[in-house]
């Protein structure tokens, strides 16, 4: 299974905008929100039902900030 290549932050900013999604600011380390730094990588997350959902790994953290908002959508991304 081949795994595609992870996004710069350029390119996620990018993607963000064309699908019409905001990388949410927080007041956090990683300045994202749903994101937080594992390491070497980014992760993202959501809480749902009061259980901490894992979205995956990332390169970056806006790379993370788009699965994050990608996940929850337009409405709840804010």
């Amino acid at each position: 299974v081949e795994r595609p290549q992870p996004l710069t932050a350029e390119e996620a900013r990018a993607e963000a905008l064309r699908e019409g999604l905001e990388l949410v600011p927080a007041d956090n380390v990683c300045s994202f929100k749903g994101v937080c730094r594992n390491g070497g990588k980014f992760t993202a997350q959501t809480c749902e039902g009061g259980k901490m959902r894992y979205l995956g790994s990332f390169a970056t953290a806006e790379e993370a900030a788009l699965a994050y908002a990608r996940h929850v959508g337009k409405e709840r991304a804010a």
